[in-house]
């Protein structure tokens, strides 16, 4: 490989559960929400969960953008990028299910 490429490869529809472990992030204009993103620990590492467009204004209509300390089960594209935080793209608000509170182990 070229010093100058990255290597980068995505997987096509993983699921993860893993813990929100930082606030999450909400962008946009206007009021409406086009952007969500959320950092989660599986046990394995870090993985940052990203919707875009209406999945993203779908989780913040519903009140389903999760908190830090929050459970997720996410499904969604996988997208690895050397030296970056992997990458789990939700295609849609329904890829994501809050399935325990910061209060649970």
């Amino acid at each position: 490989m070229a010093p100058d490429r990255v290597a980068e490869w995505d997987v096509r529809m993983v699921e993860v559960v893993g813990r929100v472990v930082h606030e999450p992030r909400l962008s946009g204009e206007a009021g409406t929400v086009d952007y969500c993103s959320f950092l989660l620990d599986d046990g394995s590492g870090a993985l940052r969960g990203q919707a875009f467009r209406g999945a993203a204004r779908d989780l913040a209509l519903a009140g389903r953008v999760p908190s830090p300390g929050a459970l997720v089960d996410v499904a969604g594209s996988l997208m690895v990028t050397a030296g970056e935080v992997p990458r789990l793209r939700l295609q849609a608000a329904e890829q994501l299910q809050v399935v325990g509170s910061n209060q649970d182990g």
